[in-house]
């Protein structure tokens, strides 16, 4: 019986506590507003989460969830307060037409509880993000035409204005065309679906002017600092004006004038030799038809500390003087800077001829070239370290190149009456590197023949004395030039008709030993001369002395006969 008793206190205790233990909600994590349903065998509690977006994307987007727990839920029913939007899903989302704030109902119904439904309601704002206006403005490089476009995100509309007081536009993007170069302010008012306004504004400038740039071939290195510069202006796209000034200014560290050149023509490119060491501004000023000028600069900076040391010789094995085609070796001798010891990286080697003109160049260190024309050439050498410093060495007419061209020339016959037809004949010279392309024949009386003709004959009208020149040119247009002076002697039209004969017959004299002889020489004109060794005694037919005499030149000039 003792055992019974502990075993009804037991139970006793155990339902006291039962009695004594009330119902409770369970803890939950959800900010929103729960309601806990309770029967005799179920304790159950929903809840809501929702969110609206934040961005120009999905700001009118709400995201719902809805969850039971300690039952299950048989039914979802959402309302989205906006007279309209309605869900029977657990979760998903929902996009409002305008921006607002509204009142989110869950209910759900739950066949576990004795109650059959709860509601629950949450407040949500929907909001536009930040409203800012922007803009893509794009010039055009050869017309004055902009294309224009508004990167405004949830812009609902676009007022553009384009600053010359004609131009508008309602578009989100497009193209203007302006009449004039000149600065122009393009203003976007943007509007956001909700009535908010933002404004960009973005100046842009169609200049007028010109564009002046150069390139220069070396920026570093010690003194004496040869520097090239190469003209890369640019006429004005809008306008077309050309340029017709280039005025460049080689100033020293101080910024005064130091040096300019001027040229007004095709070939503005020029050279200046820096002396002393110093950081000089280049300074580039164009100036087109339209007197509209721009100004581009590059800085020199000249110091003997820290540049290489340029210098070259040729090698041994070749000469710098001989005929064409001359091949000539090139050594570089160049040294690093003692300061920093960088490494030299860089060669650039240039051949000018006679009339300063570039005849060749290249980049490897030790190169060769070969010289095909006759002339004195100057030879420099650049060249640049690691670390970007250079040094140049000038050579003037360090190589001398012959040209082995030479011809000659003949002509028969070479004396005549006129009209006299004469022909010539070119005889090229056996050295003659190159083979002659061209004859340019000066015939001394005004007339040429100026071709590939080695051989042509010419005809004399006039009487005279000719000089005759011939110059070659071969295919390397090198130029020889032989001529030969008094080379054609041309005589009047021939008048005698017969051919005059001269009879030379000793004549004794009784007056004179027997070794004296006298000469007597008859003419068709009927006189005799008559002389003796010694002396001189004339018997002349005096009234016919004029025929004789025009007979006896002819005589002499033309073709006779000794008996």
């Amino acid at each position: 019986m003792k055992i019974n008793r502990i075993y009804v206190l037991f139970i006793f205790i155990v339902l006291s506590a039962a009695l004594l233990i009330s119902p409770a909600a369970a803890d939950g994590n959800e900010t929103e507003t729960n309601t806990t349903v309770t029967n005799t065998t179920v304790t159950s509690t929903i809840s809501s989460d929702i969110s609206a977006g934040s961005t120009w994307d999905n700001y009118l987007v709400l995201t719902y969830s809805g969850s039971i727990n300690g039952g299950t839920a048989d039914s979802w029913e959402w309302n989205f307060g906006d007279d309209s939007g309605t869900s029977t899903t657990q979760s998903g989302t929902y996009t409002y037409s305008e921006t607002g704030s509204y009142t989110v109902s869950l209910t759900v119904t739950s066949s576990d509880s004795e109650i059959t439904d709860a509601t629950i309601d949450d407040s949500v704002t929907i909001s536009e993000p930040d409203f800012n206006a922007s803009a893509d403005i794009e010039m055009s490089e050869s017309s004055l035409l902009i294309d224009y476009d508004s990167t405004t995100e949830g812009a609902e509309s676009w007022e553009w204005d384009f600053g010359d007081g004609e131009g508008t536009s309602t578009y989100e993007s497009g193209s203007y065309t302006y009449d004039d170069t000149g600065t122009y302010q393009v203003t976007l008012t943007a509007t956001s679906p909700a009535g908010d306004t933002d404004t960009y504004y973005e100046y842009i400038t169609f200049s007028a002017a010109p564009e002046a740039c150069f390139t220069v071939d070396n920026t570093t290195g010690s003194s004496p600092l040869y520097v090239e510069f190469t003209d890369d202006s640019e006429e004005n796209p809008y306008t077309g004006e050309d340029i017709v000034e280039w005025y460049w200014e080689f100033g020293d560290d101080d910024g005064s004038y130091y040096h300019a050149y001027e040229d007004d023509d095709d070939d503005p490119d020029t050279s200046f030799t820096f002396e002393d060491e110093g950081t000089y501004t280049v300074t580039l000023t164009v100036t087109d038809d339209d007197d509209e000028e721009d100004t581009y600069e590059v800085e020199i900076v000249v110091d003997d500390d820290v540049s290489p040391e340029a210098d070259f010789s040729v090698d041994d094995d070749y000469d710098t003087e001989g005929s064409a085609p001359l091949t000539v070796a090139f050594v570089d001798e160049s040294d690093e800077s003692d300061d920093t010891g960088a490494e030299i990286i860089a060669w650039y080697w240039v051949i000018y001829d006679e009339d300063g003109d570039k005849y060749d160049y290249s980049t490897a260190q030790d190169p060769e070239f070969t010289f095909e024309d006759e002339g004195e050439y100057t030879v420099t050498l650049t060249v640049t370290d690691e670390e970007g410093m250079s040094d140049t060495e000038t050579k003037e007419d360090y190589i001398e190149v012959t040209l082995d061209l030479s011809a000659t020339f003949t002509a028969s016959p070479t004396s005549g009456y006129k009209p006299l037809t004469v022909n010539f004949y070119a005889t090229d010279g056996s050295d003659n590197e190159y083979d002659i392309d061209y004859y340019y024949w000066y015939f001394g009386d005004g007339l040429t023949n100026l071709g590939s003709d080695d051989s042509p004959s010419h005809t004399y009208t006039s009487p005279g004395t000719y000089d005759v020149k011939l110059i070659v040119i071969d295919e390397k247009d090198n130029r020889y030039t032989y001529e030969r002076d008094n080379y054609i002697v041309v005589t009047g039209t021939n008048t005698v008709t017969t051919t005059p004969t001269a009879t030379v017959t000793p004549t004794p004299q009784a007056t004179e030993s027997a070794d004296d002889t006298l000469l007597a020489v008859s003419s068709s004109a009927g006189t005799k001369i008559f002389g003796l060794p010694g002396t001189e005694y004339f018997r002349t037919e005096i009234t016919r002395f004029h025929e004789f005499y025009s007979e006896y030149l002819s005589l002499i000039t033309g073709v006779f006969g000794m008996k």
